[in-house]
């Protein structure tokens, strides 16, 4: 997108300008600059996506806000103050990558929750520990929890065997 963006860009911005005026001259200019954006916006959408994917909202929010409204209204503010109307033009890309920096926390401190940055070969290791340590509890706990129920359901059987039997003596035998 950013190399269309500046290959095309004259010819984009010919679709609103005429060449040589001064509304094309800027905004040939701020493409440029605003194009830069491109590079760090999928990192930040992704990211957003991932946290709501993981149904961490407020993570993906955050990360959302940071990007569209609070770097952006910082950059617009305090940028144009050192860079003119470059800094207008620049305060998105700015924006991005400010945010960029949350992303990449948010991604590193959520890892070993999510785990989604273990290697197949880690996973499997991860698995047996917790096997021979506490998985073996775990499956006898459950096995136990499966027996008890599964035993409870038998004497539920038998008890309706009994109702029924008991119900067929009273009427003599007869259904």
């Amino acid at each position: 997108v950013l190399a269309i963006s500046y290959l095309g860009a004259k010819e984009m911005v010919m679709v609103f300008s005429d060449p040589g005026t001064e509304v094309y001259t800027l905004a040939l200019r701020g493409m440029y600059l605003f194009a830069i954006s491109f590079l760090f916006v999928g990192v930040n959408v992704f990211a957003s996506s991932m946290f709501t994917a993981f149904s961490n909202g407020r993570v993906s929010a955050l990360i959302s806000f940071l990007r569209t409204f609070g770097f952006l209204i910082l950059g617009i503010l305090v940028l144009p103050l050192f860079m003119g109307v470059d800094g207008v033009w620049i305060s998105i890309p700015f924006a991005e990558v400010a945010t960029l920096a949350f992303s990449i926390f948010f991604t590193i401190r959520y890892a070993e929750e999510y785990g989604y940055c273990r290697s197949i070969e880690e996973e499997e290791k991860k698995e047996k520990g917790e096997r021979g340590r506490r998985g073996g509890h775990i499956s006898q706990k459950r096995e136990r929890k499966k027996r008890k129920k599964e035993g409870e359901m038998s004497k539920n059987r038998e008890r309706e065997k009994r109702r029924g039997e008991e119900e067929k003596g009273k009427r003599g035998g007869v259904e």
